[in-house]
């Protein structure tokens, strides 16, 4: 059977536990219970059936391939999506890190080879994943701490099923963002959503990636800068944000 013979076009969701190494490894256990118990009880509600043979599981993710049809794509990222979060968001509601569970979720579509020797080749399998991974998308799920499900889609699933709005999902609760990857080359976009929430105040639509930058129309006034943040180490003077300054510790001298 040539290559183009063995390639099926599907449905691909993926999802990944949020801060799963972290857990002792109880935690991990139960996490993988109700992370289970979670998904399953969300498709059957829903009607969706998973083949287990279509599934790739590992200790805190699962890739799943299901039919490539507009009612499955849009019943994932709608319904079966605010299920997944409504049962975690109850789980989670009493107890501490360790036993809290939440989720990323990407949803793609495209050509691979479901029967490969050692798991599922397609490129599409890589961008759906990257998708999942990406760096904004887990940074939007720590931006929500009470949220249980950040949720990423293609381009593609986005104008087929986000776009026109089919079972119940809401446009305006997804904004398209820049995903980059430098370890793995890539530069795409993604719609992300953080399920039951407002990103809005958080996300403004993306530049495409590699646009180039514009210098403002004469007349027209600047946009204030907004900054983003993580983790700063730091054992000298620091200045961060429009018009700092920084003064080391002992001395009257600033730094600009």
């Amino acid at each position: 059977m040539t290559a183009s013979r063995s390639a099926h076009r599907r449905l691909l969701v993926t999802v990944d536990m949020e801060r799963y190494s972290r857990k002792d490894n109880r935690s991990q256990f139960e996490a993988q219970l109700t992370f289970r118990r979670a998904l399953d009880s969300a498709l059957a509600e829903y009607g969706v059936t998973v083949p287990e043979w279509d599934v790739q599981r590992a200790g805190d993710s699962v890739l799943a391939l299901l039919r490539a049809e507009i009612i499955e794509i849009a019943t994932i990222v709608g319904p079966v999506s605010a299920r997944i979060d409504e049962l975690l968001r109850e789980h989670n509601r009493d107890r501490n890190d360790l036993g809290r569970v939440r989720l990323r979720m990407a949803v793609h579509e495209g050509a691979v080879h479901p029967n490969g020797p050692n798991g599922v080749p397609g490129d599409a399998v890589n961008l759906v994943c990257r998708l999942r991974d990406a760096q904004v998308l887990k940074r939007i799920l720590k931006a929500f701490p009470d949220a249980a499900l950040a949720l990423m889609v293609s381009p593609r699933v986005y104008d087929d099923v986000v776009h026109p709005q089919y079972c119940g999902i809401r446009r305006d609760r997804f904004r398209k963002v820049a995903v980059v990857d430098d370890e793995h080359d890539l530069r795409t976009e993604g719609w992300l959503s953080v399920v039951g929430e407002d990103v809005s105040r958080l996300v403004e639509p993306s530049t495409p990636p590699g646009a180039a930058s514009r210098e403002p129309a004469p007349g027209r006034s600047v946009p204030r800068a907004t900054y983003y943040a993580e983790r700063v180490d730091n054992n000298g003077a620091f200045a961060f944000g429009e018009g700092a300054r920084a003064f080391n510790h002992g001395t009257d001298e600033a730094e600009r």
